[in-house]
Order: structure tokens, then C-alpha cells, then sequence
């Protein structure tokens, strides 16, 4: 599962060790998802072939891609405790000028869900709403 292993970071003599494993001519691939042993040699080879190449001290698992990682290694370094999907998804929003009005049309939308009908005891629907 993606999101046990997002954020892991390998130092490189154990990353390198990891990837050496896996292109292997027969690598043990006990615990990796039959949709993805096919292509696990191969990946394990680019990967490592990049980590030579520049010189990587260390791996850092994301669960989107590796282009990601890099963003939030360099971008979101300094933000302890931030959330990068939530950060990189504002991102692509705001640059592609898409859904930029969403957040204020679903609340807009979604407050009268919020709001107690007319003479509502107020304790009853606090209590209601507890249980979401």
C-alpha cells in the first residue's frame, strides 16, 4: 500500500542494495503486486542506472511518481507536516486555471446541508451531526 510506504526514505548503499535485488535474473518478488512483478526488473534497473548517475545519497518513496518526490523533497522540505497532495493538487489547480472557483461553489452549495431547518432544536441537531 502506497500510503505505508509514501515518504520512506532509503539511504543509498541500502537503496542500491534494494534495487541490485530486485534485477536479479530470478528476484524475489514475494509481496509485490502481480500487476507490477512483470515490470519490476526493468524499473529497478532505471532506477538504479539514475541513482549512479546522479550521484543519489538516498530514495524517497512517493505514491504518485518520481517527479513528485523530487517536487516535494525540493518544495516542501521546509513545511514540516505538509500535506503534499493536498499542496501539489492546489498547485495543478491554480496553473491550469481549472476548478479555481470549486471550493467556493461546493461550499456554497453544500451550506445548507449545515444549517439547522427553521425551529430545529439546536442540541438535537448537534447531536445528529456527531454522528458524521
Amino acid at each position: 500500500p502506497l500510503p505505508v510506504l509514501h515518504g520512506l526514505r532509503i539511504p543509498g548503499r541500502s537503496a542500491t542494495s534494494l534495487l541490485k535485488a530486485f534485477c536479479r535474473s530470478t528476484p524475489d518478488l514475494s509481496g509485490v503486486p502481480l500487476g507490477r512483478q512483470k515490470t519490476m526488473p526493468m524499473a529497478a534497473h532505471i532506477m538504479r542506472t539514475l541513482l549512479d548517475r546522479i550521484n543519489a545519497d538516498r530514495i524517497i518513496v512517493s505514491g504518485t511518481s518520481i517527479r513528485d518526490g523530487l517536487i516535494a523533497d525540493r518544495e516542501l522540505a521546509d513545511l514540516e507536516g505538509a500535506d503534499f497532495l493536498h499542496v501539489v493538487s492546489s498547485e495543478i489547480s491554480r496553473a491550469s486555471h481549472r476548478f479555481a472557483d470549486v471550493p467556493d461553489a461546493l461550499s456554497a452549495l453544500l451550506q445548507p446541508m449545515f444549517s439547522p431547518p427553521a425551529g430545529a432544536d439546536a442540541g438535537k441537531v448537534a447531536i445528529a451531526r456527531g454522528k458524521f
